[in-house]
């Protein structure tokens, strides 16, 4: 069954992505792929038998997501940074999945459960982001004492999560800075990991034993500026052209009324596709190189656009959401600030289920 829609997800940008990043890396420095909720919404399977050869790690959010790389049959190291049910610690200890620490009461009901085989664990600080995380140092050394006196618990790592990006570099230095004091209680031969993918470019210093590369694995999708290449693009086609009077509106509730008399497009993509409903007689795609706007408000299965100034429209005409057309070029960003959000929720949320999903090699 084919759909109106691709979503062309290009594996060969993906892999220089990633090849950046390693050709930064200091020596002996671990990479870790950080490729939660289906690798942003990208595909977790696509992202993962692509960068296997890469990373040092996978990092992921729950355990449902770390069963999803473990059915690929890919053994690499996995870290799940969010929370871990305790009834699922057994799988952890017999996938080598590790887990996050953040609490001395999350690691006694850790250890209240596990009576064999070994669990490789994370402590992780909290410098700042106020989410999980140890805040003073004499809990921190109270689980490293249960943690050292317990035969199933092996400590590989200690990291942090940095609240901010270039736009606070004050508070960057700050989060480093409380994470290298709580540094002094950690065994030497345990992995530090702080950086992110900004951080990890913005200074070498940042770097530790490993970084998390995540959302940039898929391009500059923050706008900052890096040389990254795109690695998703959504395309559609027209699949229905009207002519609208003067006066008459579009869509459901009648948000857009026409100027003059008009050909209007409707492109077979909704909000249950991710095109944000917010969107709706803000955002515009590409149609023959040029901005067709999108008019009226957005369907769950379909949005209109305005072409009547578009020369050479006919059905089946080429829509572009997300990618390059003629010279013209529409990003996350540009979602982002039609919608008021952030590029990361953009990303995530096009969803390719109803569409072609493409792999561009």
């Amino acid at each position: 069954m084919k759909s109106f829609s691709d979503y062309i997800v290009n594996v060969s940008n993906l892999r220089c992505n990633i090849s950046m990043f390693k050709r930064i890396l200091k020596d002996n420095v671990k990479l870790c792929a950080v490729v939660k909720a289906d690798a942003y919404g990208v595909g977790v399977k696509s992202v993962c038998e692509n960068l296997v050869e890469f990373v040092d790690y996978f990092a992921v959010s729950n355990v449902i997501e770390a069963k999803q790389i473990r059915e690929l049959n890919i053994d690499t190291k996995i870290l799940i940074l969010g929370s871990v049910p305790i009834n699922e610690i057994e799988y952890c200890v017999k996938n080598n999945i590790e887990i996050n620490i953040y609490s001395v009461d999350y690691l006694k009901s850790i250890i209240d459960y596990i009576t064999d085989g070994e669990l490789g664990v994370h402590l992780k600080i909290n410098t700042g982001l106020n989410r999980y995380g140890f805040k003073n140092k004499k809990d921190l050394c109270a689980a490293l004492k249960l943690i050292d006196s317990n035969k199933n618990l092996k400590l590989v790592g200690v990291f942090t999560h940095f609240a901010t990006k270039g736009n606070d570099l004050e508070f960057l230095k700050i989060q480093k800075n409380i994470f290298q004091d709580y540094l002094s209680f950690i065994p030497k031969n345990v992995i530090r990991h702080c950086a992110n993918s900004f951080a990890s470019l913005y200074s070498s210093t940042y770097q530790q034993d490993m970084i998390r590369v995540g959302v940039n694995m898929y391009g500059d999708v923050r706008g900052e500026g890096l040389p990254l290449k795109d690695v998703v693009s959504i395309t559609s086609q027209i699949v229905s052209i009207n002519k609208v009077a003067k006066g008459q509106s579009i869509g459901y509730d009648r948000t857009y009324i026409v100027e003059k008399n008009s050909l209007i497009a409707v492109v077979p993509l909704g909000y249950a596709d991710g095109v944000s409903r917010r969107a709706s007689n803000k955002m515009y795609v590409l149609i023959n190189g040029q901005k067709a706007k999108i008019v009226g408000n957005i369907c769950m299965d379909a949005f209109m656009v305005d072409v009547t100034d578009i020369k050479n429209v006919f059905v089946g005409s080429r829509v572009v959401i997300l990618g390059e057309d003629g010279g013209e070029k529409i990003t996350c960003v540009d979602w982002a600030k039609a919608v008021g959000t952030s590029p990361y929720e953009i990303l995530l949320n096009f969803r390719y289920k109803r569409m072609n999903y493409v792999t561009k090699k």
